[in-house]
């Protein structure tokens, strides 16, 4: 709309300054392309490039969401298996220490072959608190309660 006002001014402003020079062409001309680029962007091309511009910029919100919750989900994966190796390890090892260590059935009554099983048992059981009690006590909603608090102190 201005362009449509103000090139007729420039043109009559032209021709009753310097009649001989018609320099009305550059700023017709420069103002022009990007006006009929605008209208090319607004009317055609601008329509279907910004609705394609959206589904990226969407499709690569989704995909940094699936990429993030594939990661946290390999995350857990790593932990569990990581305590299920451990486990198992446990298990094959002292009984084999308990039987190894152990000359008959009677020798089996005292703590002694179990030395070794309770105080790794310690420390699988640290490992079992450490995969699996944080999952059920510190949830994705008890986080956002603790960033709210923090967020907004009481008084």
């Amino acid at each position: 709309m201005a362009y449509c006002i103000v090139i007729p001014i420039l043109v009559i402003f032209n021709f009753a300054t310097k009649p001989q020079v018609h320099w009305f062409w550059w700023p017709m001309f420069g103002w022009g392309i990007g006006v009929a680029l605008h209208a090319l962007q607004t009317f055609s091309i601008g329509k279907n490039w910004e609705v394609k511009k959206i589904q990226a910029i969407l499709k690569n919100q989704m995909e940094l969401k699936e990429k993030l919750a594939y990661e946290k989900a390999k995350e857990r994966v790593t932990q569990l298996k990581g305590f299920y190796i451990h486990l198992l390890v446990y298990i094959l090892v002292n009984t084999f220490i308990i039987f190894y260590t152990s000359e008959d059935l009677n020798s089996l009554k005292g703590i002694g072959p179990y030395y070794t099983a309770i105080f790794w048992g310690i420390g699988l059981a640290v490992h079992a608190i450490r995969v699996f009690v944080p999952k059920m006590i510190f949830t994705k909603e008890w986080e956002e309660k603790k960033i709210k608090e923090i967020l907004n102190p009481k008084p």
